[in-house]
């Protein structure tokens, strides 16, 4: 389960995750889809209607979800996702992603976090796995 209330974001509340809470999602393509395309200027059909098929760029977007809905965060910076596809999601898929804190360190007075994440369809079909890295602790200006 999601942590209630969840941890002010710190090198030490991200050690003690063992498990990270898993964050449960519908897709929507008519919500989430529509939403997503209008800001990118993505309208290819296949995204809509009948069939659809879900949108890589909402889908990673579950990725900073289960960092965001675990701790409390400050500003943060995405930094990258390694990403390798197993499945579409479909619309009306229940997604559910699935993680755990994979390493914290230190660079240039920034702390990061690299999440190894899961996501998968209905409870057994494997969509995506993420390795998921972010800085949640930007350094201080004149630090």
């Amino acid at each position: 389960p999601l942590p209630n209330p969840r941890p002010p974001v710190s090198e030490e509340a991200l050690r003690a995750i063992d498990v990270l809470g898993t964050v449960e999602a519908t897709y929507d393509a008519r919500v989430k889809a529509a939403r997503f395309c209008d800001e990118i200027g993505d309208n290819w059909g296949g995204y809509f209607g009948t069939g659809a098929v879900g949108h890589p760029g909402v889908i990673i977007r579950y990725a900073n979800s289960a960092l965001a809905l675990n701790v409390l965060l400050n500003p943060w910076i995405h930094v990258s996702s390694d990403i390798t596809h197993f499945s579409l999601v479909r619309d009306g898929d229940a997604v559910s992603t699935r993680g755990r804190v994979a390493g914290l360190f230190e660079r240039k007075g920034h702390r990061f976090v690299d999440l190894d994440l899961l996501m998968v369809a209905n409870g057994e079909r494997p969509i995506m796995h993420v390795r998921h890295s972010a800085i949640y602790d930007v350094r201080k200006v004149g630090g």
